[in-house]
C-alpha cells in the first residue's frame, strides 16, 4: 500500500469502525438463526432508550450509529496500546484487548443497569465474547496495516513518557550524589 494514514486519531477511529463492522458481520448469522437474542445496534440503542423501542428500524439505526461511534472511539485505546507496547504480535494483543473490552462493558454495563435489554442465553455470551475479540484483532490489524510505519518506531520508555528532554530537578541530583558518596554508619 503506497499511501498510509499518518494521523493517529483518524487511523484509530477508522480502524475501530472496520473492527465494528467485522464484529457485526460475525454476529449476524447467529442472530438470524436465533442463536443470539439481538444485534449490537439493539444493545447499544438500549442504552439510549427502552429495549422494546430498539426493535423499530429508526431506533435500531440510532443504536447502530452509537455502536459504530463507540467502536471507533475504542479504536483509539487499541492504537495507544499498540503504540506503547509495540506492534509485534498485534493480533494477539488485539484479540486480548477485545476480550477485555467485552468484560468491562458487559460487567460494568449490566451491573450499572445501562442496558435495557439483557442476554439470557449462554450462546449469546459466548458469541458476544468472540465477536468482541474479533473486533480487537481486526482493529489491530487495520491499525498496523493502514497506518504509517513511522507511527510505531521504537523508542525508549523515557521517550514515550516524554521525560528524557526534561531537566533533572535539583533535589534529585543532590539525593543521588549523597547516596553514591556516603554510606550511613549506625552506632549503638
Amino acid at each position: 500500500m503506497k499511501h498510509r494514514i499518518k494521523d493517529w486519531v483518524i487511523l484509530s477511529f477508522f480502524s475501530g469502525i472496520i473492527g465494528t463492522i467485522a464484529m457485526d458481520v460475525f454476529n449476524f448469522p447467529f442472530w438470524k438463526s436465533k442463536k443470539t437474542e439481538f444485534m449490537y445496534g439493539s444493545l447499544a440503542g438500549s442504552i439510549l432508550m427502552l429495549g422494546s423501542r430498539t426493535k423499530r428500524k429508526e431506533n435500531f439505526l440510532i443504536g447502530q450509529i452509537y455502536h459504530m461511534l463507540t467502536g471507533g472511539l475504542l479504536g483509539t485505546l487499541n492504537f495507544l496500546m499498540l503504540k506503547f507496547s509495540g506492534k509485534d504480535h498485534y493480533l494477539i494483543k488485539g484479540f486480548s484487548f477485545g476480550a477485555i473490552i467485552w468484560g468491562t462493558l458487559n460487567n460494568v454495563g449490566q451491573s450499572l443497569g445501562l442496558f435495557h435489554v439483557k442476554m439470557h442465553r449462554t450462546a449469546s455470551f459466548y458469541v458476544s465474547l468472540i465477536a468482541n475479540a474479533i473486533y480487537g484483532a481486526v482493529t489491530s490489524y487495520a491499525i498496523v496495516n493502514l497506518g504509517d510505519p513511522t507511527m510505531f518506531e521504537e523508542t525508549t520508555m523515557l521517550e514515550k513518557a516524554n521525560l528524557s528532554s526534561r531537566p533533572t530537578p535539583k533535589f534529585m541530583e543532590e539525593t543521588s550524589s549523597y547516596r553514591e558518596t556516603e554510606t550511613p554508619h549506625y552506632t549503638q
